[in-house]
């Protein structure tokens, strides 16, 4: 019997966990302590029980690795992951690319919940909701649609179980039972069924299996958090097997306080379920998988903080009142230059990039006092709820002639989706909206893979529809006198062939390279229409006479068909000068279609469709295992990156268009090690420079931090006969961040660090675990999205959440 170095029994562990799980009811019910005292208390708790388990599980650790104890599978204990990155089952380590792979237990262990959570884990990538979270952005190695519209496709592609999801507003949605997270960094194309300048992100649903088997999780935390999860998979006969997973997510509370309510601003209860048929014989397999989730709860509040000295603010419209024409007001509150003695400037704070609750104010003269990043006072005129549908099926099959594969890959997806956005996160009704999304997207990818002696090749061919009918119900009451509406339909044929082939020269040279020709044809119809509700619209009154037009009116409209047809691909030069070294050195062009803009508009001109982008991208790398216990991953890469899609200056304000270039350089670097055998511990470092041309000469892409840096250890040890002890301990850093183009000193992010941990105990013969954690250990606070907004005199931002902890109980039979 191993010598226990822990007093914990199997008998406590249901007492401890059930008392973990009990402590977001206490906290509610305590009368003795705050709730701040009992936050601070437990994230000192996790802190220092992590610390104690890394020197108390250093003595057995070496008794286990003198034993030759087998590192465990997928979860970072050692063995590669096998991935389909390049449409090949292939050890991540024989893959001429970046690539960062994760697999499920691992992801378990991580908590992986929905797609944000990538830029925790990988280097050199940074993922923000783009507006009042949602609309996820994206970024790697600095490429990104950095764009708040439903309408429009990101520059990293996000495929799920190999369906690529058509718009930034499909990312939205809940991961669960996932057998494989796949990272790849680059421009992608000659493989996959979208274009994409910046890289990829596939997820991979655990499939049915031919073996009973299942679990079922409980979680319990604080904010009211109760979870549920559960998979069972099994046979129907010998051909065919079955699996049904599903998960319930419930918050009782939100994480951000209403300050007008004196509540939060409510709860929120998200549910997935997935159904899946498998069918496998000698030479044909298909899989069938049906999906419907449902995620409900209040919309994310924005924080505010005024742009304006408090008294120029107030005077700016008192001096546009006596004017009698308070569309002058926003004017005068932000151009000094007016020659009314300063008004409306920018308060000092702004000026030298920095927020003040205190010394700065709104259009209105309002300010939110209340340093508390997370209690806000945003109305919501138009609503706080927020709720997104999704339904979709999925039909993969494959037949095997001798040598070759035939792959079909046919996907249907829709997404209904609203919400409401106080942009103007005050208690006046300044500037707000209620948002519609309807989705529909459908896709057909059939490849066919031939493997015969030193030859490898797949070829390829792609066909996509995708629809999107979006609108927005605008409020402005308190600041035009009127309502708008934004409406559009936006369709999209996407049509593609591909062929990527590899040719194994010598046992030291392999050649690999693939084109792809794209034609894709979009339609967009819609515009922003003043509906004028109250027949005293500002934006319908003559300056002259101070007459109102009549509304409703069309401000912009359009109706536009355009097309596009590219040739893109790679080519990649291999050297193995041993099994346990892959060098390679390659280039790529991507490329990426236009569009335009899904937002309110108010010219003709800001509909004008952006142009595409295209990357050149130049990547050396390395990838060897110099010992049984040691992986080392690295790559150095420039880009020469095209008609960057992000906002230019338009006719009345920032509109979605094209900067002229930018030049990326930069580095990724991914350590593996295994000093002993129940401790792993991997490193990710990611370097980036960026420098923008005309118009932002000299300026850093948005959302591409310089420095980025994650870290995962993870420590599984027995503790007696029949229990086993495991840990895992990760962390992100990243430098700080600019959130637009222009490098606004007020919008960017400060650097952060994030330290998540998790501690359990698992039974070896039941299948019981038993396990603790805590996320943002520190309770770092930091902005992932702000706004400058002149016209309204505000800064408007987007906090990440607070430190969170809790319990899970799992059974798997």
């Amino acid at each position: 019997m191993k010598k226990s170095y822990f007093s914990i029994t199997s008998k406590s562990i249901p007492e401890i966990t059930c008392v973990l799980i009990y402590i977001p009811y206490y906290e509610q019910k305590s009368r003795g302590l705050s709730r701040e005292t009992i936050m601070r208390y437990l994230r000192q708790l996790l802190v220092g029980t992590t610390a104690l388990t890394i020197s108390l599980a250093g003595a057995p650790a070496f008794a286990q690795n003198e034993a030759g104890q087998e590192a465990s599978s997928d979860d970072g204990g050692g063995n590669v992951i096998v991935v389909t990155a390049q449409r090949r089952e292939q050890s991540v380590q024989d893959v001429s690319a970046t690539i960062s792979a994760f697999g499920g237990e691992q992801l378990e262990k991580l908590r992986f919940d929905d797609v944000n959570d990538v830029a925790n884990i990988v280097p050199n990538v940074d993922i923000k909701k783009a507006v009042a979270g949602n609309n996820s952005v994206i970024t790697i190695r600095g490429v990104g649609l950095n764009d708040f519209s439903s309408n429009n496709t990101g520059s990293v592609a996000v495929y799920v179980d190999d369906v690529f999801l058509s718009t930034t507003a499909s990312l939205e949605f809940s991961t669960f039972d996932t057998e494989r997270l796949e990272v790849l960094k680059g421009p992608q194309g000659t493989l996959y069924g979208r274009n994409s300048t910046g890289g990829a992100v596939n997820i991979i649903s655990r499939k049915p299996e031919f073996d009973f088997g299942g679990y079922a999780t409980l979680t319990g935390g604080n904010f009211g958090v109760i979870q549920g999860e559960a998979a069972i998979t099994g046979p129907l006969s010998d051909v065919v097997a079955f699996r049904l997973s599903g998960r319930v997510n419930h918050q009782g509370q939100s994480f951000f306080d209403n300050q007008l309510t004196g509540d939060d601003y409510g709860d929120r209860t998200a549910f997935g379920i997935r159904g899946q048929l498998g069918y496998e014989s000698d030479a044909f397999k298909a899989n069938l998988k049906v999906q419907y989730s449902d995620d409900e709860g209040p919309a994310t509040p924005y924080k505010l903080f005024g742009a304006q000295t408090p008294q120029s603010s107030v005077d700016a419209a008192g001096v546009a009142a006596f004017l009698m024409f308070p569309p002058l007001a926003p004017i005068l509150a932000t151009d000094p230059s007016v020659g009314l003695g300063g008004v409306g400037a920018f308060c000092a704070p702004v000026v030298a990039g920095n927020v003040s609750p205190t010394a700065c104010a709104d259009l209105n003269g309002f300010q939110d006092i209340n340093s508390d990043p997370r209690a806000g006072t945003s109305n919501f005129a138009g609503g706080n709820l927020s709720e997104i549908e999704t339904f979709d099926a999925t039909l993969t099959m494959s037949a095997e002639f001798g040598d070759a594969t035939l792959t079909s890959v046919t996907g249907y997806r829709t997404l209904d989706r609203s919400f409401g956005e106080d942009i103007d996160a005050s208690p006046a009704t300044l500037f707000e909206y209620l948002q519609v999304t309807d989705v529909k997207q459908f896709s057909q990818e059939l490849r066919l893979n031939v493997t015969k002696d030193d030859f490898d090749v797949v070829l390829g061919g792609f066909y996509s529809y995708d629809k999107v009918d979006h609108s927005f119900n605008n409020f402005s009451d308190d600041l035009f006198l009127t309502r708008l509406l934004i409406a559009y339909e936006q369709t999209n044929d996407a049509f593609a062939g591909f062929v990527d082939a590899s040719y194994i020269v010598s046992d030291l040279i392999t050649l690999r390279g693939g084109l792809r020709l794209t034609y894709e044809k979009k339609s967009y119809v819609g515009g922003t229409t003043d509906t004028n509700p109250f027949g005293t619209s500002l934006l319908l009154q003559d300056p002259v006479t101070g007459a109102f037009f009549p509304g409703p009116l069309a401000i912009t409209a359009t109706d536009v068909t355009f097309s596009e047809t590219d040739l893109s691909g790679r080519a990649v030069v291999e050297v193995t000068p041993n099994d346990d070294v892959l060098l390679y050195a390659s280039f790529s062009r991507g490329f990426k279609s236009g569009g335009v803009i899904g937002d309110i508009t108010f010219a003709n001109e800001e509909l004008v469709p952006f142009r595409p982008e295209v990357v050149y991208a130049y990547e050396l790398g390395l990838k060897t295992e110099p010992t049984g216990t040691l992986r080392f991953n690295a790559s150095a890469f420039y880009y020469d990156y095209k008609d960057i899609q992000t906002f230019v200056a338009g006719t009345l304000g920032p509109v979605l268009g094209n900067a002229d270039s930018a030049k990326v350089y930069g580095a990724d670097v991914e350590v593996f090690w295994n000093p002993i055998d129940p401790f792993t511990l991997n490193l990710g470092l990611g370097l980036l420079d960026t420098e923008l041309g005309a118009p932002f000469n000299g300026n850093k892409l948005p959302n591409a931090p310089s420095f980025t840096f994650t870290a995962l250890a993870s420590y599984d040890v027995p503790v007696s006969d029949n229990l086993d002890f495991n840990m895992q301990v990760g962390l992100k850093h990243s430098s700080s961040v600019e959130r637009d183009a222009a490098n606004t000193p007020v919008t960017s992010t400060g650097s952060y660090t994030i330290l998540n941990a998790r501690i359990g105990l698992a039974t070896a013969d039941s299948g019981w675990e038993f396990s603790i954690f805590g996320e943002n250990l520190t309770g770092e606070d930091y902005s992932q999205q702000t706004f400058l907004l002149p016209t309204i005199g505000n800064v408007i931002q987007q906090y990440n959440a607070p430190f969170t902890f809790g319990g899970s109980v799992t059974k798997r039979f």
